[in-house]
């Protein structure tokens, strides 16, 4: 089996090294990344992302490195921006809000992006308890309540012209 994997990095490494802007750049650097050679994967990331800037899964592993190495801020500004390009990536979502509790951040700054986690993955055990933790349907219902409120407080003046 390590044949295979050997063979495969091979042909992945040579692919790379012929063509910087190769879409494979990102399985170059998660196959680095899995046999934790992070220098090599982060240097893969660098020059693929010049050549490609927009590649979110290139991003999401850079990103990966950049937490290996307490860099939470960069990781936190490409991870945003992977979930902004790619609302569905869950691994992104999940991480970037793993990102915000180091951080410290005000929960207020990142429940949409719990909220938007639990809506793609309810199952997911840790998604389910930050959601449940934070009362984010709670809060979703007292807003809702706030604005019928306002509605009632409309008061018609008969002078008007139109209704």
């Amino acid at each position: 089996m390590r044949i295979g994997h050997k063979y495969h990095l091979n042909k992945l490494e040579h692919r790379f090294a012929n063509d910087f802007s190769s879409p494979v750049f990102p399985i170059l650097a998660e196959f680095y990344f899995k046999l934790s050679r992070f220098n090599k994967a982060k240097k893969v990331c660098t020059i693929g992302l010049k050549h490609n800037p927009n590649n979110t899964i290139g991003q999401y592993v850079l990103a990966k490195i950049y937490l290996l190495e307490d860099n939470y801020e960069g990781a936190e500004e490409l991870l945003k921006n992977v979930i902004n390009n790619d609302p569905l990536n869950f691994k992104a979502l999940r991480l970037f809000i793993n990102v915000k509790i180091v951080l410290k951040h005000n929960i207020s700054t990142f429940n949409q992006f719990i909220k938007k986690a639990y809506n793609i993955n309810p199952s997911d055990k840790k998604i389910k308890k930050l959601y449940n933790k934070f009362n984010i349907k709670a809060q979703e219902e007292n807003k809702k309540v706030n604005i019928q409120r306002k509605k009632k407080a409309i008061i018609i003046n008969e002078k008007l012209a139109t209704k």
